[in-house]
C-alpha cells in the first residue's frame, strides 16, 4: 500500500488535483490540542500542522511513506527524534498509553478498510480517545464511476504531470465497480519516462486499491455502534455552505456518546 514508484508520486499529483486543501478543516478541528493523524504519509497535511504549532502524531502503514515524511521534515527543519511520534504500523493493531483529545483520519483513508476494518477502527480511535475528544475522517461517494461517466475496464490517463529533469510521470487507472456491495476496486499504473538522446527509459510500477464508499445514514450508523455520534457534518470541504445531498466529499467530526 503506497510503496515504490506510487509513494514517490503520491504528493506530487495529490497537490496537482487538490483544488480546495483539507488542510484549513484540520487546522480549526485540531485546535492545538494533543493530536493523532491515521495514514499520515509523507506528512503532506501533518507537516503544515506539525509548523503551525500543532501537537500531532501520526500513524502510517507504508515503511516507503514513513521515509518521505522524514525527509521532508529534515528538509522543513523539522527533527522527529523525539516529538512528534510516527508510528508505522496498521491501525488495526495500533496501541498507544496516551489519550489524544483529536483524531483525525483524512484523505480518504478510512476507505482502505472495507465495513470491518471500519467498525474496528472506530472502536480502536474511542479506547484512547478523551471523553471530550473528537474524531474526524473524510470519505468521497465515487459519484462519476457510479454514473458511468467513466468505462468501467478501460484504462485512462488518471493523474500527469512534469518532474523538474524533464520527465513525465503518468499515472493510468482502470476500475471496475459493485454498486450494491459500494466496492471500487482501482488499478493503477504508475511510470517516469526519461527523456534520453532521443529515446526514454521507464520507470514503472503496479498496484491496485479496494475502496469501500458509503452513505451518510451508514456513517451514522456505524458510529452509534462503535461509541460516537456526529456533532458536524460538512460536505465537499465547504464548511460555509448548506450540506448538499449529492455531495462527493463528506466529512464527519464525531463526538463519544
Amino acid at each position: 500500500m503506497y510503496t515504490d514508484l506510487e509513494a514517490e508520486l503520491h504528493d506530487l499529483f495529490w497537490n496537482q488535483e487538490d483544488v480546495i486543501s483539507e488542510l484549513p478543516l484540520l487546522e480549526a478541528f485540531h485546535e492545538k490540542k494533543l493530536s493523532l493523524e491515521i495514514g499520515c504519509g509523507s506528512g503532506r497535511l501533518l507537516l503544515p500542522l506539525l509548523e503551525n504549532g500543532h501537537p500531532i502524531d501520526g500513524v502510517e502503514i507504508s515503511a516507503d511513506m514513513t521515509k518521505l515524511l522524514a525527509k521532508n521534515a529534515n528538509e522543513l527543519g523539522l527533527g522527529l527524534e523525539l516529538e512528534p511520534e510516527i508510528h508505522t504500523c496498521d491501525i488495526l493493531d495500533f496501541k498507544t498509553e496516551k489519550i489524544y483529545e483529536r483524531v483525525s483520519i483524512p484523505a480518504f483513508t478510512i476507505q482502505l478498510l472495507d465495513r470491518a476494518g471500519f467498525e474496528k477502527t472506530l472502536r480502536n480511535v474511542h479506547d484512547f480517545t478523551s471523553n471530550d475528544g473528537l474524531l474526524y475522517f473524510t470519505s468521497f461517494i465515487p459519484w462519476a464511476e457510479i454514473a458511468g461517466e467513466l468505462t468501467e475496464g478501460d484504462w485512462y490517463d488518471d493523474h500527469q504531470a512534469k518532474l523538474s529533469d524533464g520527465s513525465t510521470a503518468l499515472c493510468k487507472t482502470k476500475f471496475s465497480i459493485n454498486r450494491l456491495r459500494q466496492t471500487l476496486n482501482r488499478r493503477h499504473q504508475y511510470s517516469v519516462s526519461h527523456p534520453v538522446s532521443g529515446s526514454s527509459k521507464k520507470k514503472q510500477h503496479r498496484s491496485t486499491q479496494d475502496l469501500q464508499w458509503y452513505t451518510y445514514p451508514e456513517i451514522c450508523l456505524l458510529l452509534e455502534l462503535t461509541g460516537w455520534k456526529v456533532k458536524q457534518l460538512i460536505t465537499d470541504l465547504e464548511p460555509e455552505t448548506a450540506t448538499h445531498p449529492d455531495a462527493h466529499l463528506l466529512t464527519v467530526i464525531a463526538s463519544k456518546i
